[in-house]
């Protein structure tokens, strides 16, 4: 377990140098932010190329690699089977093809971290403990549907042509259906809401929480039993693990306190009104949908998962709502903090723990 701290450690480092040498455009200044991001990206490169079996879902995709023909293909998007099908041409390795994704994915996530937020490596550090050992380590099917999702998104803000956003959003859904969500992704950018009914919102989500309401159940007593939907969920809800009630954890509390303070420092945040529109309203989707199903995890958690990992671009903005080199120091080294106790909870989550001994291929 060792190795993850000593990451964790790496990128913190480099988060408090890149913060203090901000706006510095001495050359030198400029080969260490680079050193640093190239740094970091070939540790997480080897990391997750080089692992062996590690990680919950490591053996599931094994089997599927090694034996497609088992596959239950109605609950393996089609664009993941046609990849594996694909990298099955040239080779029958699954570590070699276990490479090749996480090669493509972890490099996809670089580049739009660099495009979206004004510190790379405190970007990292939030991507490290939540968004890359979650799915770019483990569930790599819905990685490569972040990744591709995040990649609409700066298509997007770039003002391309809306198809291409479109096209890309719909191969990120066809290998991970979740990702069909950022068909919104215009409307979000656009549409700015205001602090009042982000407030309503979040309360009526917290009140969820409280009393325990069944919204799902709620949908299915109007739609009825007998859908696709309800195929789909299916073994979800009949699974311990899966359906059972979140509460309100340290992750989510931590969540609506970011939204809270990205409100409160839009003044402050030197942002495009379109960009800090589609990464609020994202967010704050992400948690809203946390809320109203907090009682089924495997939707509380994962339904809107693309948008909730939206703080790996909104904290590092935050940094910039505090004037002077020492204020922004201590707000990075909370955000090391921070990701610390998220790091630690995560290696020290009784079912994952054995899980997450590193072992590599060779």
């Amino acid at each position: 377990m060792l190795i993850y701290y000593f990451v964790w450690g790496i990128v913190s480092l480099f988060a408090i140098i890149e913060v203090s040498i901000w706006q510095r455009a001495h050359p030198i200044c400029q080969k260490i932010r680079g050193l640093g991001v190239w740094l970091i990206w070939s540790i997480l490169i080897g990391l997750v190329c080089f692992k062996g079996a590690v990680g919950t879902d490591y053996h599931s995709y094994q089997h599927m690699f090694e034996k497609p023909s088992s596959i239950n293909e109605d609950f393996v998007e089609p664009l993941f089977l046609l990849w594996m099908k694909v990298i099955l041409v040239f080779t029958s390795s699954f570590p070699i093809f276990w490479m090749i994704t996480g090669f493509l994915n972890i490099s996809l996530k670089f580049y739009v971290i660099r495009y979206l937020s004004p510190f790379v490596s405190v970007s990292v550090l939030i991507y490290l403990v939540g968004l890359f050992f979650e799915r770019d380590f483990d569930g790599i099917r819905q990685g490569i549907s972040i990744g591709l999702s995040y990649w609409a998104c700066v298509l997007y803000l770039q003002g391309q042509k809306w198809y291409k956003y479109i096209f890309i959003i719909i191969c990120a859904g066809l290998f991970h259906y979740t990702s069909f969500l950022f068909m919104f992704i215009p409307v979000l950018g656009r549409v700015r809401l205001s602090e009042k009914w982000i407030y309503i919102s979040l309360g009526l989500g917290l009140l969820c929480v409280v009393t325990g309401f069944d919204l799902l159940k709620l949908i299915f007593t109007i739609i009825g039993y007998d859908n696709y939907l309800y195929d789909k969920l299916y073994n979800y809800l009949r699974s311990e693990d899966y359906s059972r009630s979140v509460g309100l954890n340290i992750g989510l509390i931590f969540r609506i306190v970011i939204l809270v303070l990205f409100l409160k420092f839009r003044a402050l945040i030197n942002m495009p009104e379109k960009k800090y529109n589609l990464l609020l309203n994202g967010f704050f989707f992400a948690i809203f949908i946390s809320l109203i199903f907090n009682n089924i995890e495997i939707l509380s958690h994962r339904l809107a998962y693309g948008f909730r990992e939206f703080q790996i671009f909104i904290i590092p903005y935050l940094i910039l709502a505090f004037k002077g080199q020492r204020n922004r120091l201590l707000v990075t080294a909370g955000i090391c903090l921070y990701s610390l106790i998220l790091l630690h909870r995560l290696l020290t989550t009784p079912h994952l723990v054995e899980f997450y001994y590193y072992k590599t291929i060779f």
